[in-house]
């Protein structure tokens, strides 16, 4: 299991992407991150700064992530994507969902 860094900033949760969300670690990703909002985590920020490969199987987990805290009346953002992942996330319409932006600040204050 990847473990993935987590930490608190004030009241929201960010949590630190893995260099690869495919389908080798999107399930650890997926298990991590709907712990975190099953366990009342409703301020989610998503730092891709070390990201640099999204797969289907990841997408979908960020999908169902939102969908979850969304849910709970909480809010996601997402941070420091790199081109090419902004790119895939754009085509698939996911920077229509999302808060991205560059910045933890940012993220922080879209919550």
């Amino acid at each position: 299991m990847e473990i993935l860094e987590v930490r608190k900033v004030g009241e929201a949760t960010i949590v630190k992407m893995p260099k690869s969300v495919d389908s080798n670690t999107a399930g650890d990703v997926e298990t991590q991150l709907l712990t975190a909002i099953k366990a009342g985590v409703n301020k989610l920020v998503c730092d891709f700064t070390e990201n640099n490969y999204v797969s289907s199987a990841g997408l979908r987990v960020f999908m169902e992530a939102f969908n979850e805290i969304e849910e709970k009346n909480g809010k996601m953002a997402i941070f420091g994507l790199h081109e090419v992942v902004y790119e895939v996330f754009d085509i698939t319409g996911f920077t229509d969902v999302f808060p991205i932006v560059g910045s933890e600040q940012e993220a922080l204050d879209c919550l």
